[in-house]
């Protein structure tokens, strides 16, 4: 499931250029009050643009999870189970 929380964050940042000066001056303060993961604090943290744009991509999807979605989903039997 995607998580908006790190991208409507960078917006407010975006918008507001003394939240962006106040994140500049004490990032620690800034982070500890924002409705963040932890993995997205540290990413903003690392300053590291990789970092942050890896936050802010959706996990990828379970491809066994996928697959076995899949299979069942043809299945001969009305149930979704095979026999």
């Amino acid at each position: 499931m995607h998580d908006p929380r790190l991208l409507r964050y960078l917006v407010e940042l975006a918008q507001d250029p003394m939240r962006a000066v106040e994140f500049r001056r004490d990032p620690d303060r800034m982070l500890a009050a924002a409705d963040l993961s932890a993995e997205q604090r540290e990413a903003l943290r690392s300053r590291d643009p990789s970092r942050i744009r890896a936050a802010l991509v959706e996990r990828p999807i379970d491809h066994d999870l996928l697959l076995l979605s899949w299979l069942g989903s043809i299945s001969d039997e009305p149930d979704g189970t095979a026999t």
